[in-house]
C-alpha cells in the first residue's frame, strides 16, 4: 500500500499540470500516512473491529481509524523517557493524512466511522473544524488502500481456491462477462495472475488526476492539502469496485470465512470479558495477567483499586 501511495505521488508529479518542481505532494509524507493507516486495527481485522465496537458501545464505541489516532497521539512511546507513552508527537500534516473520518460518533454520518469524543483537540489541531473534507495525502492513501486490498484480496482468493474460473463465470452470469472479467479469466487460463495483478495496480495508479477543489475554500487558502481532489478515472474506479465485489461475494461471504470470523469475534469477546473482569471491576481479587508495563496502560488508579495481592 505504501509503495502504491509513493507511486501515485511520482505519477502525479510527472503528469499533473497542477504540480511544479517547487510545489509537489510529499511522497515521504504519503508513505508515512499509508504505513500509519492500519495500526489501529485490532486482531482479526474488521471482524475484530465490529466485535469491539459492540462491546464498547456504552463507552463510546471502537473505531480503527480513531484507534490509529489514539496510538499516534497518546500511546506510542514519546521518546522523552524509556517508559513514557505520550504519542509520537505527529505533525499536523501526518494527522491530517491519517484522519479519514473526522466527526464524533454522535455527529458522524456513518455510525461505524468516527473519532472518539476526547479526540476533539486533534481535529481542531489539523484545522478541519469537524469538516469531512480529506486532505490530498489522505485521498491518495485511501485510493492506494482500495487498490491494494481489492487486488490483494483477489490474488489471495484465487490462491486459496475460493475464486476459480467456474465460480467467476457463475458470479458474472447476469453481467455477461464485462471486459475486466474477460481479462481476468484469460489471465487465469494462462496462469498469469501475478501479471494481471501488477498490470491492474499500474493502471489504477495511472488513472489518477488532480482537480481543483471547491469543497473547502477557506482551508484551501491556508494549506495546499485542501486545494485539490484526487480523481481516479470512472472506468478504473468501476474496475476496482468489481474486483472488490468478487472477493466480497466469493471469499468473505463464504461459509468457511464466515465461520472464521465468528470464531474471531468470540475470541475478542472472551478476551474483553477477562480483561474487564480482572482490571475494571472494583473489589475483584484479580491475578496479574499482564506485565507491569502493560497493566500501567489501563490506568494506575484503577489498578490500585482493583488488583490485590493473592497468595501463590
Amino acid at each position: 500500500m505504501s509503495q502504491i501511495g509513493r507511486s501515485i505521488c511520482a505519477y502525479l508529479a510527472a503528469k499533473s499540470n497542477h504540480l511544479k518542481s517547487d510545489f509537489f505532494i510529499d511522497p515521504d509524507l504519503v508513505e508515512a500516512v499509508c504505513l500509519a493507516h492500519d495500526i489501529g486495527h485490532p486482531p482479526f481485522g474488521h471482524a475484530g473491529e465490529r466485535a469491539l465496537n459492540t462491546l464498547m458501545n456504552k463507552f463510546g464505541g471502537f473505531e480503527a481509524n480513531a484507534q490509529t489516532l489514539r496510538l499516534l497521539t497518546k500511546t506510542i512511546f514519546s521518546g522523552d523517557s524509556p517508559t513514557e507513552r505520550a504519542g509520537m508527537k505527529p505533525t499536523r500534516a501526518l494527522l491530517d493524512g491519517v484522519l479519514k473520518y473526522k466527526k464524533a460518533r454522535s455527529k458522524a454520518r456513518w455510525k461505524k466511522h468516527f473519532v472518539y469524543k476526547e479526540q476533539k483537540e486533534f481535529i481542531e489541531f489539523v484545522q478541519t473544524r469537524g469538516s469531512e473534507v480529506l486532505s490530498v495525502e489522505c485521498q491518495i492513501m485511501d485510493w492506494a488502500d482500495d487498490v491494494a486490498y481489492s487486488v490483494g484480496d483477489l490474488v489471495d482468493g484465487v490462491r486459496a481456491r475460493f475464486i476459480t474460473t467456474e465460480r467467476i463465470k457463475k458470479w458474472d452470469s447476469e453481467k455477461r462477462y464485462n471486459p475486466l472479467i474477460k481479462e481476468l479469466l484469460n489471465s487465469l487460463d494462462k496462469r498469469e495472475l501475478t501479471h494481471f495483478a501488477a498490470r491492474k495496480i499500474g493502471e489504477f495508479i495511472e488513472s489518477c488526476d488532480l482537480q481543483p477543489s471547491t469543497e473547502h475554500r477557506v482551508l484551501a487558502k491556508q494549506t495546499n492539502r485542501y486545494r485539490y481532489k484526487l480523481k481516479p478515472s470512472e472506468a478504473k474506479r468501476a474496475e476496482q469496485e468489481c474486483l472488490k465485489q468478487i472477493s466480497a461475494d466469493l471469499v468473505f461471504a463464504s461459509p468457511a470465512v464466515q465461520q472464521l470470523e465468528f470464531k474471531a469475534q468470540r475470541m475478542v469477546e472472551k478476551l474483553f470479558t477477562i480483561l474487564s473482569k480482572n482490571y475494571f471491576r472494583v473489589g475483584s481479587n484479580a491475578p496479574h495477567l499482564l506485565n507491569e508495563e502493560v497493566e500501567g496502560m489501563f490506568g494506575k488508579e484503577t489498578l490500585r483499586a482493583n488488583i490485590r495481592e493473592t497468595p501463590v
